[in-house]
């Protein structure tokens, strides 16, 4: 197994969300399957991933961020700052490129 080039970065607006729309199905069911009583999805359509996917692409405290291995989206986390001293600003996201083993 040879080391593959993982790719870190924010979600865009150019990029196809249907791999998205599946890890995000995939994990809601396997989290839901260890947290039984607590975490229930009733219903979880299309529109609700991509609704709150997009909504991380112009919001500058927080960002989408997705992991891409031969350019296919293998994972992704979001990321949000709640509330910071005024001294302090996210003044930017960067790539971040990491050797998958």
């Amino acid at each position: 197994m040879g080391n593959k080039l993982l790719e870190i970065r924010p979600l865009i607006e150019s990029d196809d969300l249907n791999d998205l729309i599946s890890l995000s199905r995939e994990f809601f069911e396997e989290y839901e399957s260890h947290h039984e009583d607590f975490f229930k999805i009733d219903n979880l359509s299309e529109i609700n991933i991509v609704n709150y996917f997009t909504r991380w692409l112009d919001n500058e405290d927080g960002k989408a961020l997705i992991a891409l291995s031969d350019g296919k989206l293998v994972g992704y986390i979001t990321v949000y700052v709640k509330s910071q001293e005024n001294f302090w600003k996210v003044k930017g996201w960067y790539h971040l490129r990491t050797n998958d083993r």
